[in-house]
């Protein structure tokens, strides 16, 4: 070989070399590229990945604080509730079984501040309910408290409306009145009566027959005794229907609370 073709063969070396570094480098590039990419998208997915995990998990602890707030406060709602309603009862009995009315008074004092707690905890009923499918007996309802408060607030007004009668009613004798009133129409039906004969009934000591008489009464003298026993029973079961109502609000209460309780336990 003479030195013209040592030194084309020796270019063509070097070009070949040359070439061959370029496609290496750019291969080298490329794939240094793909790193790079690689790498920064890995980091950003990361991040984001991190950030979205960070902003749920603080939504979530956010979700279980406020539902632990909402059942603590429904919690201390249900207690306050429960302890205001029994000393309510207590009061009320209180004053059915009381005769002095200097008591009595003080207990419808000390149930009047207790009643209207009782009101604001239960507040106004926003549910959509139709109140003509409602009713007393809606209170006792195990399912569901939806409609119930606009019921126990009627409720709790009608019990401190008819105590307040009542006191006065005690105040004025009016029971021991009417005790009076029946036992004095009654006297004065046996004393106006006049005896009319309504037969004979034989005797064997005396072996002759004696009359059969019984008591007739003035029909004024009847109709008094039967206004007047109307009265005291009248009366009597005013107090009878304020012991019902009494206890339907003992058990509407406590279904009502059970129901909350449930729903607290929950969470919500």
């Amino acid at each position: 070989m003479d030195i013209v073709g040592k030194i084309e063969l020796i270019s063509e070396s070097e070009t070949l070399l040359s070439m061959g570094n370029i496609i290496a480098i750019i291969v080298a590039v490329i794939s240094l590229t793909g790193v790079i990419i690689s790498t920064v998208w890995t980091n950003r997915t990361t991040k984001k990945i991190n950030k979205d995990n960070a902003e749920l998990q603080e939504k979530w602890n956010q979700k279980n604080i406020d539902a632990n707030l909402i059942a603590q406060a429904r919690i201390e709602w249900i207690q306050n509730v429960r302890k205001t309603t029994s000393e309510l009862l207590v009061h009320y009995f209180a004053m059915l079984n009381l005769a002095n009315i200097k008591n009595i008074n003080q207990e419808l004092i000390n149930s009047q501040e207790k009643n209207e707690l009782l009101i604001l905890y239960f507040g106004n009923d926003t549910t959509n309910i139709i109140e003509e499918d409602l009713n007393r007996e809606s209170l006792l309802n195990e399912e569901s408290n939806k409609g119930k408060n606009n019921l126990l607030v009627e409720l709790l007004l009608d019990l401190a409306k008819r105590f307040s009668q009542y006191s006065i009613d005690v105040k004025n004798d009016r029971t021991s009145k009417l005790k009076n009133a029946v036992d004095e129409a009654r006297k004065e039906m046996y004393k106006n009566a006049t005896m009319q004969k309504i037969g004979e009934e034989w005797i064997e000591d005396i072996d002759d027959f004696i009359p059969v008489e019984e008591p007739e009464y003035q029909e004024d003298d009847v109709q008094n005794l039967v206004r007047t026993e109307s009265a005291l029973k009248k009366e009597r079961k005013k107090i009878e229907a304020l012991q019902d109502d009494l206890i339907l609000l003992r058990d509407a209460i406590r279904t009502y609370l059970k129901i909350e309780w449930e729903i607290a336990k929950q969470g919500k």
